[in-house]
């Protein structure tokens, strides 16, 4: 069964996008979106990550083999 995309995520990359176009171009509000943009991005990355060999091993343990 694939995974069901979340819409919810789709739309405010989209939003996002379209908000960095606007600040590089120099647009209305340009220095208040270069305040949040990049982070936004990165806390989405940071909701879609998966890393199945984190969930299979603990982290102290994985630390330990590095």
């Amino acid at each position: 069964m694939k995974n069901k995309r979340d819409e919810t995520i789709d739309i405010m990359k989209g939003i996002l996008m379209s908000l960095v176009v606007m600040a590089h171009a120099q647009g209305p509000f340009h220095r208040f979106i270069y305040l949040f943009h990049m982070p936004v991005f990165i806390m989405i990355s940071g909701y879609l990550f998966h890393n199945d060999k984190l969930r299979k091993e603990e982290i102290g343990h994985i630390i330990k083999k590095k």
